[in-house]
């Protein structure tokens, strides 16, 4: 009796020896070690906490960081977007015009052949019958009257034809200033009004250009400005180069400056709102600067005026110069800018 009750402490001992191990393996204690209070157990947990929230406070500012750089990242994206959502939408509608002015000039290419036609055989039998009338002034006045209305006709289809061909300048490197006072002495002659030439910025702008064509639209815009500042005003013309592969060319004048509803519309193609000139001044022009791969831009000064500013980019003029030229004879009369009567004060007439 007395042996059975020790083995049943000896197997309780066992047991609760077993317990206590269990208990210490899960504490990370050595069971052969002294046990210490329970006061002291508790020491080493505050150690573990703050490690996990330095390092939790690491990983919020790491995600802040990240956050402010997502952020920055979507706004570079949302405006380069914007920007190209411009770019595009400029695009196109440049690209709706070219084709609407290459179906209008196809157009216009066969209604000016068709008059063409005619109108030589109205000269050759007006000229026959001037001669006739050579000693009678009342029916020689009548011809010669014939004549004149059948050359502005004609030079009215020669725009049309000029405006509906193909644009291929012939570059060569030009004085872009010294281009734009020679025009300028020819706008000299038609008005009084002052005209101004400068260079912005030292040194001669040497550029690829066609003279020809380029002097053309010099000579339109000068006449224009000229026509809109009026007998007393003042037209100013600069040449400036703003890198080393654009020039801009600008021309300004003191006049009333162009209604804002017509400054979307002032280079379309027949769009005039004189009583006199065809509309195609200023669409030649437009033409023209985008046969040399530039921009011409409109705007009202905030004074008094509008600015016309044309950028040019450089192209080398020895391989542009082997194209064949699809235009030339736009030195005539009719083809200077006369297409946009300028604005005038509230309750004047145009």
């Amino acid at each position: 009796m007395q042996q059975e009750s020790t083995a049943q402490l000896e197997r309780t001992d066992v047991q609760k020896g077993t317990k206590e191990s269990r208990l210490a393996a899960f504490a990370g204690v050595d069971r052969n070690e002294p046990l210490v209070t329970a006061e002291v157990e508790m020491e080493p947990s505050a150690d573990p906490v703050a490690k996990r929230m330095e390092e939790l406070g690491r990983i919020i500012l790491a995600y802040s960081e990240i956050t402010e750089r997502l952020q920055t990242s979507h706004d570079i994206l949302r405006q380069q977007v914007e920007r190209m959502g411009e770019e595009l939408s400029e695009k196109n509608r440049q690209l709706e015009r070219r084709n609407r002015l290459a179906a209008l000039g196809e157009m216009a290419a066969g209604m000016a052949h068709e008059i063409r036609n005619p109108l030589g055989a109205i000269q050759l039998y007006a000229g026959m019958l001037g001669s006739e009338l050579s000693r009678n002034a009342v029916p020689l006045g009548y011809v010669r009257k014939i004549s004149a209305g059948v050359r502005r006709m004609e030079g009215v289809v020669g725009q049309v034809l000029d405006f509906a061909r193909e644009l291929r300048p012939q570059r060569q490197v030009m004085d872009l200033v010294e281009l734009i006072r020679e025009q300028a002495e020819f706008a000299r002659t038609a008005s009084t009004a002052t005209i101004e030439v400068s260079r912005i910025g030292a040194g001669d702008i040497g550029w690829p250009i066609d003279p020809l064509l380029m002097g053309q639209v010099v000579l339109n815009l000068l006449t224009n400005a000229a026509d809109a500042a009026g007998p007393c005003g003042h037209v100013r013309a600069t040449s400036e180069r703003m890198t080393e592969a654009e020039v801009k060319v600008t021309i300004s004048d003191s006049g009333p400056g162009v209604p804002e509803e017509l400054l979307t519309r002032i280079f379309d193609p027949f769009f005039t709102t004189k009583g006199r000139g065809t509309g195609l001044g200023l669409a030649i022009v437009h033409r023209v600067v985008e046969a040399h791969g530039g921009s011409i831009t409109v705007r009202n000064t905030p004074d008094s005026g509008a600015v016309f500013e044309i950028v040019l980019p450089w192209v080398d003029a020895g391989a542009a110069g082997q194209e064949e030229s699809g235009i030339r004879g736009l030195l005539t009369d009719v083809a200077v800018a006369d297409d946009v009567q300028p604005a005038r004060p509230a309750g004047s007439e145009r």
